[in-house]
C-alpha cells in the first residue's frame, strides 16, 4: 500500500510540475524614446515608452515619463536620447548618451546634468565633466541617495584604458607628434613605454581627431595600432596598419600582425568584443576582423554576433537591407538597424528600402516565444533604449 501511495505522489508531482511549467509567464519590456509630435516645435519633447510583451505577444503600451530636450536656464541640451549610446542599468535606470539618468520605476530624472558616463560600480555611477564654468573632473552619482558630487582622483585621467585587474593604465599623449603611450601604475612614476606610436589613422571629413587605440589582452599585455601612409599618394590615401603587442612585465614590443593597405575612413579604428567575447578589430574604413590571439592573425568576420543566438550579416544589401539570424537560421531581412538584443528577443528600427534610418518608420520585435515579428509604427521614433526581461 505504501509503495502504491509513493507512486501516486510521484505521478501527482510530475503532473503538477508539467502543469505549472505550461502556465509559466515570460515578461519582456521594451523601452523606447519617442518624440511628441503635437508640440509647436517637433522634436522638443521626448516620451519614454514601455512596450510590454507576455509570452512573446504585445500586451500593453505605457508612458514612463516625458522630458523637454531643452530647458530655460539650462545651457545646451536638457534631456536627450538621440545622441550617443543609451542603455539600461540594473533593469531600473536609463542612462542616456548625453549623461542623463532616469529612474524607470518612478519616472523621475535622477540627474539632469549632461556629463560623460565613464563606468558603473554597484550603486555608484561615475561621470566625467570638462566645463570651465562648473568644473572639470570625475563625479560620482549615488543611486541610493541621488547625491551627485565631484570626487578627488588626482591620479586618474579621463580616457585611460585600465588592465583587467585595474593595476595598470594606458594613456595616449597626443600633445605633440608622434603620439606616445604612457603607462600609469599606482605608486610608480608615469613611464613612456611607446615613444613613437605614430599619428593615428588618416581620417576624412574631420569628424574625429585621430588617436591610438589600445586593448588589454590580459593584466600585462596589450595591443595597439600604428598607422603609416603609403607613398606615393594616388587618387586615394591608403595606410599600412601594424597591430603590435606590448608586454609590460617583459618590456617588449613585438609585431602582432599587419594590414598592408587600408583606405581612409571617417572614424578612428577600434578594438572591441562582440556578444560572444570575440575580440574584433575594426579599421578606420569600417572593415572588421576577428583577432586570433593564439596564432597572431586576423580572420574574416562575416557576421556580427550579438549573443543569445542572435547575429546579423555585416554586409548591408541595397536591395533588402540586413539579414537577421537566430541560431544560424534566418528569421528576417529588413532595411533596419539592430538596436537591442536580450535572451529571448531582438528589436530593430526599420524603414522602407532605401529610406534614411535616421528617421525610421517604426520598430520590429522578434521573440523566441512567438517566433514571429511584431511591427510597431511610430510617428517619430527617437531611439530604442533597451529591454528588460522578467522570467
Amino acid at each position: 500500500m505504501a509503495a502504491i501511495m509513493r507512486t501516486l505522489l510521484v505521478i501527482s508531482f510530475l503532473f503538477l510540475s508539467k502543469f505549472c511549467k505550461s502556465q509559466e509567464v515570460n515578461k519582456l519590456t521594451l523601452i523606447t524614446a519617442e518624440y511628441r509630435v503635437d508640440s509647436p516645435q517637433i522634436g522638443n519633447f521626448t516620451y519614454l515608452i514601455a512596450y510590454k510583451f507576455v509570452n512573446g505577444v504585445l500586451f500593453s503600451k505605457d508612458t514612463i515619463a516625458g522630458f523637454p530636450t531643452n530647458k530655460k536656464g539650462v545651457p545646451g541640451s536638457y534631456v536627450r536620447f538621440d545622441l550617443g549610446e543609451n542603455f539600461i542599468y540594473k533593469d531600473r535606470y536609463i542612462i542616456s548618451g548625453t549623461g542623463n539618468v532616469i529612474d524607470i520605476e518612478t519616472g523621475t530624472l535622477v540627474i539632469e546634468e549632461s556629463d560623460n558616463f565613464v563606468e558603473s560600480s554597484g550603486d555608484t555611477l561615475v561621470f566625467y565633466r570638462n566645463n570651465i564654468f562648473t568644473g572639470t573632473g570625475f563625479l560620482h552619482l549615488n543611486l541610493k541617495t541621488s547625491e551627485y558630487k565631484f570626487v578627488n582622483h588626482k591620479e586618474r585621467i579621463y580616457d585611460i584604458s585600465f588592465s583587467p585587474d585595474q593595476k595598470q593604465g594606458l594613456y595616449v599623449d597626443r600633445s605633440v607628434l608622434p603620439y606616445k603611450i604612457i603607462l600609469k601604475r599606482n605608486g610608480y612614476k608615469d613611464k613612456i613605454i611607446v615613444p613613437d606610436a605614430g599619428n593615428g589613422p588618416n581620417l576624412k571629413g574631420g569628424s574625429q581627431f585621430p588617436t591610438i587605440r589600445t586593448y588589454w589582452l590580459d593584466n600585462t599585455s596589450f595591443l595597439y595600432t600604428v598607422h603609416k601612409i603609403i607613398y606615393p599618394i594616388k587618387e586615394e590615401v591608403y595606410s599600412e596598419v601594424s597591430i603590435r603587442k606590448f608586454n609590460t612585465l617583459e618590456n617588449n614590443d613585438l609585431l602582432f600582425t599587419k594590414l598592408d593597405s587600408i583606405n581612409s575612413g571617417i572614424l578612428n579604428d577600434k578594438f572591441y568584443t562582440d556578444g560572444i567575447h570575440n575580440i574584433i578589430y575594426r579599421t578606420s574604413s569600417g572593415k572588421e576582423y576577428i583577432i586570433d590571439t593564439m596564432n597572431s592573425r586576423l580572420l574574416p568576420y562575416p557576421s556580427y554576433q550579438f549573443g543569445f543566438g542572435f547575429s546579423t550579416d555585416n554586409y548591408f544589401s541595397k536591395e533588402y537591407g540586413r539579414i537577421i539570424r537566430y541560431n544560424e537560421s534566418e528569421i528576417g531581412r529588413f532595411w533596419c538597424s539592430i538596436q537591442s538584443v536580450s535572451k529571448s528577443a531582438v528589436a530593430v528600427e526599420y524603414g522602407e528600402v532605401g529610406s534614411n534610418l535616421g528617421y525610421p518608420k517604426g520598430l520590429k520585435v522578434w521573440t523566441t516565444e512567438s517566433k514571429s515579428w511584431t511591427t510597431i509604427d511610430v510617428p517619430w521614433l527617437c531611439a530604442i533604449i533597451g529591454m528588460i526581461e522578467d522570467k
